[in-house]
């Protein structure tokens, strides 16, 4: 495992983005997109030295159903490059959150981890770093 701190990268890419007030999907739209895109860069820069290496993503049926619908297009499903360097791993894809909070209490994860609330999202989370709330 690598840890990396691409922080800057990820904030100078979002900073590119004029930010308009108010609900506006075009401005998260673009976010997401960024977000996604410096991820890729980012990951494949870390690998490249290394001979085999796969992505392993939490991707749940409910990311599924919320792209395919179009409900929301910032999960990886379908959206990723056509030419990444790398496989990608999605043990949880079918199955709801519900189901993987079960398995996690099985295999004895700690309860904090196991009931804790999702990530508030990449746009939150951004605005947030860059004290644009």
């Amino acid at each position: 495992m690598r840890f990396v701190d691409a922080s800057e990268q990820f904030y100078k890419a979002v900073a590119e983005i004029p930010w308009t007030r108010g609900n506006d999907p075009w401005y998260y739209d673009q976010i997401r997109r960024v977000i996604g895109a410096t991820f890729i860069s980012v990951f494949e820069e870390t690998v490249r030295d290394l001979e085999r290496f796969v992505l392993v993503q939490g991707t749940n049926y409910s990311d599924i159903i919320e792209t395919l619908t179009g409900l929301k297009r910032h999960h990886n499903v379908g959206g990723l490059p056509e030419d990444m360097v790398f496989d990608i791993l999605e043990p949880l894809a079918g199955l709801y959150k519900h189901e993987i909070r079960k398995v996690a209490a099985e295999l004895g994860l700690p309860k904090e981890i196991v009931w804790r609330q999702p990530f508030p999202g990449p746009v939150l989370e951004t605005r947030s770093a860059l004290g644009v709330l």
